[in-house]
């Protein structure tokens, strides 16, 4: 009788801290960039994330035309549950790109993959 008292509150405690476990969301953006005309990948475009509390981060791309935002240099994530965000995507010679993504009611983690075409400012 004892053990299965033991054993009892043993399953008991490790159910209650099962259940106060949180659950941990990973949230990403990755994509990339091209020229809408020739389909070329863009490297120096501006690509910024604004996300809650004012918080601001650029990631200007590199030969590949991708960006990303996962974690920053601490292992921070950029995106957390439960926000919205922007993202600005400028190139000097290009239309100004805006989009904006949710991780609002989110109840699994996701990477976002956004590709654009950006289009040529017209010449007159």
């Amino acid at each position: 009788m004892k053990h299965f008292i033991l054993l009892s509150i043993g399953l008991f405690l490790s159910s209650v801290l099962f259940a106060q476990k949180e659950i941990e969301l990973d949230f990403n953006i990755k994509g990339s960039l091209r020229d809408s005309y020739t389909k070329k990948k863009l490297e120096g475009a501006k690509v910024v994330l604004f996300g809650p509390g004012g918080r601001k981060t650029e990631f200007v791309t590199p030969k590949n035309g991708k960006f990303h935002f996962d974690n920053d240099e601490f292992g921070n994530p950029y995106l957390d549950a439960g926000f919205d965000y922007k993202l600005v995507i400028e190139m000097k010679g290009y239309k100004t790109i805006e989009h904006e993504e949710s991780t609002k009611d989110l109840d699994q983690s996701e990477t976002f993959q956004l590709d654009f075409l950006m289009e040529r400012i017209k010449k007159f």
